[in-house]
């Protein structure tokens, strides 16, 4: 009886640190997504002042609706995206856990939505630029898990879909310089993390998107990355 009751002791013991290190090992996760976002809006906002574009001016949401009024529809999309982002963090997941996130991760509909709504400008004058950047970035971080699953049964799809939104010349556009240097930075983390992945797509996705606002942030990418040091 006493043998068994000091395994049982043990096995839960045992049970507990594991728990506890998967748990820290999260929490240090989030906090390096944490750091790493911030340090990527921090760093692109101070060198797109360098981008070759015209004077910044306000930006125009005179058609938009006015601060706190979300769109139609985006709010199912916004709770997917945090649900599975919740899913995605938690420490032990099941089977079950497993199958929703996977599929979730191969969703098209939700990768379409994820990339239509970085590229809404108009979204900052419904929600605010601080609430759309921290909503954007939500939607960021679940595109770079999609890339990151390299069993995703749609990842040629993917890639060709970031490779789309990553090459878009669509920072000219946007007048407003905080706006342009937020929307900016979701372009950097996508191309970073592609590239440091799949790295003849990232050589592909430059080569064939060579603007001189792109060229900018793909250089900027690759140097404070170092993206370029398998070519060594």
């Amino acid at each position: 009886m006493k043998n068994r009751t000091v395994a049982i002791f043990v096995a839960v013991s045992t049970m507990l640190v594991v728990l506890s290190t998967l748990w820290l090992q999260t929490s240090r996760k989030q906090r390096s997504e944490e750091r790493t976002n911030r340090l990527i809006e921090k760093t692109v906002k101070e060198r797109v002042d360098h981008l070759k574009i015209e004077k910044a001016t306000p930006v125009d949401d005179s058609s938009a609706k006015h601060v706190g009024e979300k769109p139609s529809g985006i709010d199912a999309y916004l709770s997917k995206i945090e649900k599975i982002i919740r899913l995605e963090r938690k420490v032990i997941r099941s089977a079950s856990d497993n199958s929703s996130l996977e599929k979730a991760l191969a969703n098209r509909k939700l990768i379409n939505q994820s990339l239509l709504f970085l590229s809404d400008v108009e979204l900052v004058g419904s929600l605010g630029l601080k609430g759309n950047q921290e909503l954007r970035m939500q939607a960021t971080l679940f595109l770079s898990r999609a890339l990151e699953w390299q069993q995703n049964p749609e990842l040629p799809w993917i890639l060709d879909k970031v490779g789309d939104f990553v090459g878009a010349d669509s920072l000219s556009a946007i007048k407003d310089l905080e706006v342009r240097r937020s929307f900016a930075a979701d372009k950097v983390e996508l191309f970073t993390n592609l590239k440091d992945i799949y790295f003849e797509k990232g050589l592909q996705i430059e080569h064939e998107n060579q603007s001189e606002t792109n060229a900018r942030l793909f250089r900027f990418a690759n140097n404070f990355y170092k993206l370029n040091k398998r070519e060594i």
